[in-house]
């Protein structure tokens, strides 16, 4: 088996491949933001803050994993239709999700970036500024940062496909957002 150069095994692309074709989305659990999350409310000023839950024990359960492992692989957001609008990868879902939930920065919240984006367009025009210039200087909170995280933390609902191999994690988030055409993914920003 050839290896990259950090000693990770390089896959075979087939074997992957039929691997994630046979995944069954229908199967899959729905999680709220407050399965996951218990928000206490507004502390330190105007600052919110959300707790991990005893429920993301529960989840762990339900998924089969430890209470000590990570939960990695990808998820997908569904919104309060349960249309599919986002997948996402990574090595640490739960703190993944909490940050496009909470996060205040561009690179946490990178889907509610999109949506403010996409407000700001709608305000200014589409040509009004390049992305580039735009994503140093974009006020983040003015075109929607928290209207939007509300309304995710709210009604949004999420699905999780474990998986600890990256390669295939990062193949999976490609694959399952052309499969459900989810409006939100954006490749690229990658």
């Amino acid at each position: 088996m050839e290896k990259n150069n950090f000693g990770e095994i390089i896959p075979d692309f087939k074997n992957i491949l039929s691997g994630i074709e046979s995944i069954n989305l229908k199967n899959l659990k729905f999680y709220t933001f407050f399965d996951i999350f218990k928000e206490y409310g507004k502390e330190n000023g105007n600052q919110e803050y959300s707790k991990i839950n005893e429920n993301i024990l529960k989840m762990k359960h339900d998924l089969g994993i430890s209470e000590s492992e990570e939960i990695s692989g990808i998820y997908i957001l569904y919104d309060k239709d349960n249309t599919p609008q986002y997948v996402g990868e990574s090595a640490t879902i739960i703190r993944r999700i909490r940050q496009h939930f909470y996060g205040k920065s561009i690179s946490e919240s990178s889907l509610v970036y999109l949506m403010a984006l996409k407000e700001y367009h709608k305000v200014h025009g589409v040509g009004y500024e390049t992305t580039g210039k735009l994503r140093r200087n974009f006020e983040f909170d003015k075109y929607g940062r928290k209207k939007f995280q509300k309304e995710m933390r709210d009604n949004w609902k999420i699905k999780v496909v474990l998986e600890k191999d990256p390669y295939k994690y990062h193949l999976m988030e490609f694959y399952f957002a052309s499969i459900l055409k989810t409006k939100w993914n954006c490749f690229s920003v990658h």
